[in-house]
């Protein structure tokens, strides 16, 4: 007698499996490949040794890349390759510019050296700061590419440089819409659109990273150039403190990655120059831009008499496989972006709660367009001073980067909303005045906590139903801030945790400051768009060679 089923042949039963491809690379080419919307490849490396944008991948391990993305695998020794899946895009270069990328990591490595071995012999608050990288070209040309090579080389020689992101709609690490600055210890995360996960995030594969992040809320400039340029300053005076506070971020340094600059945005260039103290200015594959720099940043000030304060202009080219994104590409990244913040991806699987929370519980602030007010009112952002007294704060309280709304189903219905960090901010003394200056003040010089998802608005109930990351029967943030980025439709429907606010709930002290993440994969519907510069005293032009030096992390031949 036998059992019903165990008598079949296996033969019957059907074994569905992926065609595989296999790619050999040469030594110093790439493989590129770009990857639709919803769709999914997989990559393995057989053999050799291969990096995407600095990072090493292991022999023998799957890789799960999901659309939309373009990207490239690179080898310097060379290597064998298999892939599963229907990339829109995949070919084999042998022109790539990885070899003039690794001569300025070269250059840089040099100054960590430097820097390094002068601070051993100073005192604390004498010591010398490593390279401050920036880079800046036109849109669609590689600047954050660069910028993720140059901190994956240097963590692979035992560096912690701060990967600094003032592009809003490509924010590191984050949603957009904000400004980051992480100290990159370990290896990025290839898998992860993103770049990796922020330590609130859980249990991970990748050493988790601790972001401080500043709101701006949108990725156009033009918008609030006022508040994009402070938000800079501010997030300059954290990171150049954590360059002075923790001796091996300091002797790293700092690389800043753009939105698309020209010389139109002299002004920009030369404010983040200044407030992140750049020694290194990198121009990619734009003759023209590096030119117009050079002339306009000499006739500002004289050569500095201390050589770490010069200005080197440094020029790449630009590699063959940047491709122009449009809007419908950047928006479906942003989507994911979002997606995965609340819901985690494939191997990092998250789960978010909701709350409901009352209008009156709420404040809520937008970022002003600069067109409706006075620009003449707003301070310069070099004036900024940490610690400063009352005083000096008087000086500033007419700056107004934001405004505040009553909340309402059709200005909050499917909205992101970034949670301004509580430990920051000192409510009571706001309590019994009408006068928002003070708080919207204090709203700009504070952090972002994280973000939140307006699942539904009611007007009869005058009542929230907000998404968070983290389970709390409180929000971890009254004061939140709008973002010009909406959601389509809710997360299709997904059921979530729930849980009630309630009425008299306060502010829960007990959440670490920085960007906070949640503790099921799926589908969004589109996502709607919701200053002092020291002279220029050295150009400089990488150029690729064929014969390269032997690293300690072993990623150049022989």
């Amino acid at each position: 007698m036998s059992l019903p089923g165990l008598d079949q042949e296996a033969s019957s039963v059907a074994v569905v499996q992926e065609q595989s491809n296999t790619i050999t690379l040469k030594p110093n080419s790439e493989w590129r490949y770009e990857v639709s919307n919803d769709e999914t490849i997989k990559v393995k490396l057989i053999d050799g040794f291969a990096e995407i944008f600095g990072t090493e991948i292991s022999q023998n391990i799957e890789y799960t890349f999901r659309g939309p993305l373009k990207s490239c695998i690179f080898t310097y020794r060379g290597c064998k390759l298999q892939f599963s899946g229907d990339p829109s895009s995949e070919y084999v270069s042998e022109e790539t510019t990885m070899p003039i990328y690794f001569n300025l990591h070269t250059l840089l490595e040099e100054q960590r050296k430097y820097v390094t071995a002068q601070n051993l012999s100073r005192k604390p608050n004498d010591r010398l700061k490593g390279p401050r990288v920036l880079i800046i070209g036109s849109k669609d040309c590689g600047r954050t590419s660069l910028a993720r090579i140059l901190v994956s080389y240097a963590q692979k020689m035992d560096r912690q440089p701060l990967l600094v992101s003032l592009n809003p709609q490509e924010s590191a690490f984050t949603p957009p819409g904000v400004l980051t600055g992480t100290p990159i210890s370990e290896m990025l995360n290839v898998e992860n659109i993103n770049l990796g996960e922020t330590i609130t995030t859980g249990a991970s594969f990748y050493h988790q990273k601790q972001p401080i992040v500043k709101y701006y809320g949108s990725e156009s400039l033009e918008k609030n150039e006022p508040l994009y340029k402070y938000e800079v300053s501010r997030l300059g005076v954290s990171c150049l403190s954590r360059l002075e506070e923790d001796p091996i971020v300091g002797n790293s340094g700092l690389v800043v990655d753009t939105p698309p600059l020209s010389i139109k945005n002299l002004n920009i260039i030369e404010n983040i120059i200044s407030d992140f103290e750049i020694n290194v200015l990198v121009v990619i594959g734009n003759e023209r831009l590096s030119i117009d720099l050079k002339k306009k940043l000499t006739k500002l000030n004289n050569p500095p008499s201390d050589p770490s304060k010069k200005l080197n202009l440094v020029k790449v080219a630009k590699s063959g496989g940047c491709v122009e994104k449009d809007d419908s590409f950047i928006r479906s990244r942003q989507q994911r972006v979002i997606k995965e913040y609340f819901y985690g991806f494939d191997k990092i699987v998250l789960s978010p709660y909701t709350i409901t929370v009352a209008y009156n519980e709420v404040i809520l602030f937008q970022s002003t367009n600069t067109n409706e007010f006075d620009q003449s009112l707003i301070p310069s952002a070099d004036s900024f001073i940490p610690d400063s007294s009352n005083a000096d704060r008087k000086g500033r309280s007419t700056m107004n980067f934001f405004s505040r709304f009553e909340p309402s189903e059709s200005s909050l219905q499917h909205c992101i909303l970034t949670m301004v960090n509580p430990s920051q901010l000192d409510l009571q003394k706001y309590l019994y005045t009408k006068d928002d200056s003070g708080l919207m003040e204090d709203v700009a010089n504070s952090s972002v906590l994280g973000f939140a998802y307006v699942i539904g608005a009611d007007d009869s109930k005058e009542r929230l139903r907000i998404l968070i990351p983290q389970p709390s029967k409180q929000l971890p943030s009254k004061v939140l801030i709008l973002t010009d980025y909406r959601l389509a439709s809710y997360f299709g429907g997904r059921s979530v945790n729930s849980v009630e606010m309630p009425s008299s709930g306060s502010l829960s002290p007990d959440v670490a400051p920085g960007s906070i993440k949640p503790s099921k994969k799926v589908s969004l519907n589109s996502c709607q768009r919701v200053d002092q510069v020291p002279r220029l005293t050295k150009i400089v032009e990488l150029k690729s060679c064929k014969n390269h030096h032997k690293t300690e992390a072993g990623i150049l031949p022989e």
